[in-house]
């Protein structure tokens, strides 16, 4: 028995509503005014995005809550034609309505019927496909406003440019998806020609403390687009002081993947996010992920290493922290990568990786390194390879397989050996600033013996040995260890 539905109780008639979905919704609003104050007064928030084509718009919407509607599986497909819409929906209670356009009733009356029942006043996101250049000039009269224009790879470079030139009368954001200048400067020169009589105030003619501020409310990789632009632009982002916390960068298979994060929180919507950036060994271009998708970038003349040295130059005091090797990176690419990132403080190479791919890395990256933390064995018990290096710090992280030297016998001899060794200066040698020995039977050293045809200063329980270069060693003997410490 069919029930009047328009005669439901209030609550009745609510709860009704929140169980259509947004076809349903739309279907229901077009039959009278009182229907579509009904849908409107539902409340129902929505996200849309529409599609220019070359004889149809899609648009496509769908809840921001998804549990806001009970029978929403999917996003709901909009398609208008010339005269008429067919609402599409797939999946459970698949269905297919087509709507006629009301006589006198133009595109823009629908599409603002849409935002009205939706209270949803701009569309998120319009992509221009395969229009046509007359489909253009009839955008901003029903599309007056969107947040994000994209400028997909469908479209011809003629409708592309054209779509650039009008995106600034309606888009907050836009994002193309094929080049469309003819020259590197190209962009510089279009939006320099295009932004006269839109943007009331020119960034680079504000005053310098304006300038300041503006250049600090801007995140990271906003920071970093604009530094892009000029010479001048480079050095007002350089001079902006603006800090960043350590670099960290990660080799993988056939790219590099550097984690750049602020300093600190400075209640900036985007900067609490690191920002990730990604350098393919077969392409000069970067691709960075900002939270809002990946961005490619491409800059003229710029190699990978030009890429990373224009980073560290605009932030103060930035350096590449660290450097892991992870186990899919090939042997072949160490030299590359030497290339692109050529100083760093801290080499670490990861528990996965091959003995070969270690011993390789170790080679060729640790005399540029600071510090070096490996976590396997790639040399066995035998790690006198890894201690002619002159670094700060070597680490082994192997936690399968500790180091750990307990009851050790050392004899005096052996002590004279390795301060002959220091004295000589010999290349090979792994010269640390600090050694302690923890020997209990203290009373068993022979200073004579330790001291033999070596010359030093006894300064009461600390002797004093100088080297030709000027260099000095403190050793000091107490009752429980023996302290060996670079002046």
């Amino acid at each position: 028995m069919p029930i009047p539905f328009l005669s439901l109780p209030d609550k009745d008639l609510q709860y009704a509503l929140k169980c259509m979905d947004i076809g349903e919704l739309v279907c229901l609003s077009l039959c009278s005014k009182r229907t579509k104050n009904l849908v409107k007064s539902s409340d129902l928030k929505i996200e849309s995005s529409a599609k220019l084509h070359k004889n149809f718009i899609h648009l496509d919407a769908y809840p921001r809550k998804l549990h806001e509607l009970q029978n929403h599986p999917r996003t709901i497909s909009f398609y208008h034609y010339t005269d008429y819409w067919i609402i599409e929906k797939y999946g459970t209670n698949t269905y297919r309505y087509t709507v006629r356009r009301e006589p006198g009733s133009t595109l823009s009356d629908w599409i603002a019927h849409f935002q009205y029942i939706f209270n949803a006043p701009i569309i998120d996101l319009f992509i221009i496909g395969n229009a046509s250049l007359s489909n253009l000039e009839t955008v901003k009269l029903f599309i007056p406003r969107c947040k994000k224009l994209e400028l997909s790879d469908q479209c011809s470079d003629e409708v592309a440019k054209m779509a650039f030139r009008k995106s600034f009368l309606i888009a907050e954001r836009v994002k193309i998806f094929k080049n469309i200048f003819d020259e590197d400067n190209g962009i510089i020169k279009y939006l320099s020609l295009n932004l006269k009589d839109l943007m009331p105030i020119r960034l680079l003619s504000l005053p310098e403390k304006d300038l300041q501020y503006t250049l600090n409310c801007m995140d990271i990789g906003d920071l970093i687009a604009f530094s892009l632009c000029s010479k001048r632009t480079k050095n007002l982002a350089k001079f902006s002081n603006r800090r960043i916390g350590p670099i960290v960068a990660d080799v993988y298979q056939n790219y590099i993947c550097l984690e750049i994060r602020p300093t600190e929180v400075r209640r900036v919507q985007d900067d609490p996010d690191p920002l990730f950036m990604y350098l393919d060994f077969s392409n000069p271009q970067i691709k960075l992920d900002r939270k809002k998708g990946i961005e490619a970038w491409r800059k003229e003349g710029f190699a990978h290493h030009d890429w990373i040295a224009h980073f560290l130059s605009i932030f103060k005091g930035s350096l590449i922290d660290q450097l892991g090797i992870n186990d899919v990176c090939s042997i072949s690419h160490l030299d590359i990568v030497k290339r692109i990132i050529p100083k760093f403080r801290k080499l670490k190479i990861m528990e996965l990786c091959s003995t070969e791919l270690t011993k390789m890395t170790f080679l060729k990256l640790a005399p540029i390194a600071e510090e070096v933390e490996i976590a396997n064995k790639p040399f066995g018990n035998d790690i006198s390879q890894l201690l002619s290096y002159n670094l700060k710090a070597l680490t082994f992280s192997d936690w399968r397989t500790p180091l750990e030297l307990n009851n050790v016998i050392i004899t005096e001899k052996e002590l004279n050996r390795f301060l002959k060794l220091w004295m000589k200066s010999n290349h090979r040698f792994y010269r640390p600033k600090y050694i302690k020995l923890y020997l209990p039977l203290i009373d068993d050293i022979n200073q004579e013996e330790l001291f033999k045809g070596i010359k030093y200063r006894d300064m009461d329980y600390q002797y004093r040995l100088t080297r030709a270069d000027g260099k000095e060693l403190l050793i000091t003997i107490s009752w429980s260890s023996v302290d060996f410490m670079v002046l």
